[in-house]
């Protein structure tokens, strides 16, 4: 099942040269990278994005996936992360934020923006099962859309963003199985530390 995922292209927005070397590492292990590229803060990861989707309307030719530190510098990834999601012309690419701090707040902030996960940058970067499983699971996602306005017109059918609402969590906080998270680390949707 896992060979029949095409490679996709991903965009790491990661200020650290150090982190993003870690994350590129990671990705190249899950094997599903066609091309990487990165942008050093929010001006350039922005414009990769925007170059890309000019390229060409197929899905084949814009990033697939993006790597968002919410830690950038100048604008705070989150700025950036509104930005995408606010154009419709990218705001159907899945973005994976990535953070150094376990804040609930910026976490539900980042959800309601439209990101599909929010996980430690510890995860990304030693390749845990909860990070490599959800790029697998957003990779076979991204290529059974087949282009760009082909998912915004399912989307605008369906009333449906890119986030599945399913995964944002209640006021309660709690995950999608109702049970209350513990306070230790970092989690995606799936409530997995």
């Amino acid at each position: 099942m896992q060979n029949s995922i095409n490679g996709i292209d991903v965009i790491i927005g990661d200020d650290s040269d150090g982190h993003a070397e870690l994350a590129e590492s990671s990705l190249r292990e899950i094997d599903i990278v066609k091309n990487l590229y990165r942008g050093r803060n929010d001006y350039e990861t922005l414009a990769l994005v925007r170059h890309a989707c000019r390229r060409g309307g197929d899905a084949a030719d814009v990033p697939l996936l993006i790597l968002l530190d919410c830690g950038l510098s100048r604008v705070h990834g989150v700025d950036v992360l509104r930005t995408i999601k606010n154009d419709l012309r990218h705001s159907w690419i899945p973005v994976i934020m990535m953070t150094d701090a376990d804040d609930s707040l910026q976490s539900e902030q980042c959800r309601l923006l439209g990101c599909e996960a929010y996980v430690a940058k510890w995860a990304v970067f030693l390749g845990l099962p909860c990070f490599v499983n959800r790029v697998r699971f957003l990779a076979r996602r991204v290529n059974g859309i087949g282009s760009p306005g082909r998912f915004l017109d399912r989307s605008h059918r369906d009333r449906v963003g890119t986030l599945d609402r399913r995964f944002i969590s209640t006021p309660s906080h709690r995950n999608h199985w109702g049970q209350q998270p513990n306070g230790k680390g970092v989690r995606d949707e799936f409530g997995s530390p």
